[in-house]
């Protein structure tokens, strides 16, 4: 039997799984991403606690991704979404389609017959039994790229700091690189004043366990995240004027607002190749056309920072933002790069010169309380008190 024939359905297993009150539906997105599906699908497919319910999306991809993803959980398990859906549309489509698994698909989570069918007798302590011996079924979303691949127990360390820290809704792993196993990419995100993305991390750094704790950030990355599902559904999932790239700061910001924890799981790895934003496939679910890696960030840091952060703290960072992207386009221009001037200054105007959305946005955070502000990831993973601004 090839990898790609394996079943899927892990509940179909009589004993429990570790972890057995956490039922988890990992959702894999693919784009134009056969290069790295094999890999991926491995890691999913071979993880020592394996997820209960599989589903992927396929966003039109002109390469095998689509027949890969079929050959490994079933044409049933598998949607076609149009070329130009973003991440997360891509996710809130499949993890509709996917259900919540319920009692009734995982029975070893009732409390079990007092029927003995081998000496056919009645085992009376058996009714000594809560109705659920594990407890309530906490429902979580484990979300993948297609060029991110777990390693085995990657899922199992996840539900190990979810089943240790009842309050956390969203949980990291640490991400290491696709080529150079030993480079750290995150271990927790947040984001600078400027709009930066920040992972306190050096150039290159080789992971030597120097991050290894788990404890609160700002964000987690969307690779890998294991995401509460009632959490995800009562903030409205992601933002879909995010279709690429800050969507996982967002999410998180207003997952803290909400009152939520955050956490890395440094013992969970994954290893992310970072396609879109290496540009090593083109992004075009931002635009009409394709797009540079560096106008859709710049666009989503921009959209990020505007629309969550506290009304108080609003017009010094529209001015910071403002300032900075000047500053850095001129400083692009005098390094002869005016490719990534034209894409730094392009993706301040594509979200100011769109204030809908992002009144919108921030109508849609003051119903959760965004004025809260969470704490952030500092330099060297220092946190923050929750009324400084980030990095």
């Amino acid at each position: 039997m090839s990898l790609h024939s394996q079943p899927t359905a892990s509940h179909q297993a009589a004993a429990a799984p570790q972890f057995p009150r956490h039922v988890v539906t990992a959702v894999l997105v693919a784009h134009d991403g056969a290069r790295w599906l094999p890999r991926t699908l491995a890691g999913l497919l071979g993880q020592e606690r394996p997820a209960q319910n599989h589903v992927a999306a396929d966003t039109g991809s002109s390469d095998d991704s689509a027949r890969l993803l079929a050959e490994a959980l079933g044409d049933d398990r598998v949607l076609h979404l149009a070329r130009r859906t973003g991440f997360g549309a891509a996710v809130d489509e499949a993890a509709r389609s996917a259900g919540t698994p319920s009692l009734d698909d995982l029975p070893y989570l009732r409390r079990p017959s007092g029927w003995d069918p081998v000496s056919r007798t009645w085992r009376d302590d058996a009714y000594d039994l809560p109705d659920l011996p594990h407890g309530e079924p906490v429902q979580w979303l484990w979300l993948l790229h297609d060029d991110s691949a777990p390693e085995p127990d990657a899922l199992t360390e996840l539900l190990r700091v979810a089943d240790e820290n009842p309050e956390a809704a969203v949980i990291g792993p640490k991400l290491r690189g696709w080529y150079d196993n030993r480079q750290l990419l995150e271990a927790g995100v947040t984001i600078a004043r400027s709009g930066r993305r920040w992972t306190g991390l050096d150039r290159r750094e080789q992971d030597q366990g120097q991050h290894d704790q788990v404890r609160p950030v700002l964000s987690v990355s969307t690779a890998g995240m294991l995401v509460r599902r009632d959490v995800y559904d009562g903030l409205g999932g992601f933002d879909r004027r995010l279709p690429l790239m800050r969507d996982d700061v967002d999410l998180c910001w207003r997952a803290h607002s909400a009152g939520h924890g955050v956490l890395v799981a440094p013992d969970a790895v994954l290893r992310h190749a970072e396609a879109a934003s290496r540009e090593r496939r083109t992004v075009d679910c931002a635009g009409r056309t394709a797009l540079g890696p560096h106008r859709v960030d710049k666009a989503g840091a921009v959209h990020t920072l505007l629309a969550n952060c506290s009304a108080a703290a609003l017009p010094y960072v529209l001015l910071r933002l403002v300032a900075g992207t000047v500053l850095r386009t001129l400083g692009y221009l005098v390094g002869k790069a005016p490719g990534q001037a034209v894409d730094e200054l392009t993706g301040l105007l594509a979200t100011l010169l769109r204030p809908g959305r992002l009144l919108a946005a921030r109508r849609a955070a003051a119903r959760r309380g965004a004025d809260a502000q969470p704490a952030g990831l500092g330099g060297r993973g220092q946190l923050q008190r929750p009324a400084e601004p980030y990095a």
